[in-house]
């Protein structure tokens, strides 16, 4: 079916990953948005031996809201030390090209976490996730915070307990029974401030597959390596609660946009051709106000979520999405 350029346009300013609780998160008003290369070996047997993407980060410190990355939280419970919530946290599954219309593997898993605060800048966490066809898996999960006025470094472990299902479709591939197993993970993640608002990002880490998963006939290699770096725009380390009598204040976003087969061009030379099946989006959102400056000019920066209804014909099912995005302004 043919593209709809002002549907994809429209959704693509407010689109983003949707990202625990935040590392680099020290205040009520801890926020950042970064993009960067990430780069993975691809532990299968095929003709690409590693993939490169292109990934986007949110991050956001509130009450009880966390957005870390590609990892996004929200605390029900809030203890001295304990905590519980319902948590969603974007997955990577490097698989090669030959299997990716079979396997669609890369997916935003959905559950529940509690986790402990064990001393300051040491937490413990447990998660238990799925994806969107109940293929569930348990993280135990695990980091310690170190930080200076400069930069910041947290390595972490991680073991994750697959199941049956989940490790039969993503490591059999649908044509192997591996059963359940553990998988181990182990890296360091940090962030270096280079200039006001400017800081350089950083994770490097390695996987070792369980003994069922390496055995699957499609596994070239027990382990797997992945690394990220990118640039991104955080608080500067100057920033205090100072800042607070300043925020813009927030707002409600209400849009609609129709859908048109023209291309960008098109619209924005005003010849656009009508949608002959008359689709539609409809959205609200909310803007939360962030900051008021960025590298020390004028700039209001918000936090946005908000629910999009895509009006179909009569011949599909309307659906809804749910969006966070940073904006600034």
């Amino acid at each position: 079916m043919r593209g709809y350029t002002a549907l994809l346009f429209i959704a693509s300013l407010i689109s983003s990953f949707s990202f625990a609780a935040s590392d680099y998160a020290d205040s009520p008003l801890e926020w950042g948005v970064a993009i960067g290369l990430r780069h993975a070996d691809v532990p299968f047997y095929a003709n690409d031996k590693y993939v490169d993407d292109v990934v986007p980060l949110l991050f956001y410190h509130g009450e009880r809201l966390f957005l870390d990355g590609v990892t996004a939280s929200y605390e029900l419970y809030q203890g001295e030390s304990l905590y519980a919530g319902v948590m969603g946290k974007f997955r990577f599954f490097d698989i090669p090209r030959d299997f990716q219309n079979q396997i669609n593997g890369t997916g935003f898993d959905m559950g529940g976490m509690v986790g402990i605060n064990l001393v300051p800048h040491w937490k413990a966490q447990l998660e238990v996730l799925t994806d969107e066809h109940s293929r569930y898996y348990a993280n135990l999960y695990t980091q310690y915070h170190f930080t200076h006025s400069h930069w910041d470094l947290s390595p972490y472990f991680n073991l994750r307990v697959k199941g049956e299902r989940f490790n039969d479709y993503y490591y059999g591939l649908k044509q192997y029974q591996l059963g359940s197993g553990i998988d181990l993970k182990v890296g360091t993640k940090g962030r270096l401030h280079l200039y006001k608002n400017l800081y350089l990002l950083g994770d490097l880490a390695v996987t070792r597959l369980d003994s069922n998963s390496y055995h699957s006939e499609h596994i070239r290699s027990v382990s797997q390596m992945e690394s990220y770096i990118g640039i991104g725009l955080f608080n500067p380390p100057s920033q205090s609660q100072s800042y607070l009598p300043s925020l813009p204040k927030g707002y409600i976003r209400f849009a609609h946009g129709w859908g048109t087969p023209s291309n960008i061009g098109e619209i924005f030379s005003f010849n656009r051709e009508k949608d002959p099946y008359n689709n539609s989006l409809t959205s609200v959102f909310y803007g939360h106000p962030l900051a008021s400056k960025l590298f020390d000019f004028p700039f209001d920066i918000y936090l946005t979520s908000g629910l999009i209804r895509h009006n179909s014909p009569l011949w599909q099912d309307s659906c809804h999405y749910l969006k966070f995005n940073q904006l600034g302004r």
